[in-house]
């Protein structure tokens, strides 16, 4: 938009149930004769837990299959939120939860060379178990990935 506008949040308090809170935006959900992406970033840092079984290899060339546990700590990030009557988005960080959980599943090829770095690589699926977003906001999102996971290990 060329000029702010007011619009409003529908939050969640435990103790009044639902109420609504007014921000002021420049975004709106609505074709217009200009357009900006918005993006959702955040930055996080996560210890995985878990575990790798080996099914099937020899001493150069293994197949492992393996589940974790991510407590994820969100270090910064940005949040566009949609507004009560979806036709407004609302930059507001302080919603974005601290702490959050995610887990994942893969299974990778594992090559060691002959100077014996151990050379890993193959598909990860981690799913985000709560919502971006703290209890407040009434919305939820629950991110998934799908990549490829590498890696490289070398024993001293």
């Amino acid at each position: 938009l060329k000029h702010p506008a007011q619009t409003t949040l529908l939050l969640d308090d435990p103790n009044s149930h639902y109420y609504l809170q007014q921000f002021n935006t420049l975004y709106a959900n609505s074709p217009a004769l200009s357009s900006k992406k918005l993006d959702n970033k955040t930055v996080q840092m996560s210890i995985p837990l878990g575990f790798d079984y080996k099914i099937a290899g020899n001493n150069k060339l293994q197949w492992f299959a393996g589940a974790s546990i991510q407590p994820t700590y969100i270090l910064s990030g940005n949040a566009y939120l949609l507004s009560s009557d979806m036709k407004f988005y609302v930059n507001e960080n302080s919603f974005i939860r601290h702490w959050n959980m995610n887990s994942s599943v893969e299974t990778f090829l594992s090559y060691k060379t002959n100077n014996g770095i151990i050379i890993n690589a193959g598909p990860q699926i981690r799913y985000q178990l709560f919502s971006t977003y703290n209890k407040q906001y009434t919305y939820s999102e629950k991110l998934y990935n799908v990549g490829l996971k590498m890696g490289i290990t070398r024993n001293f």
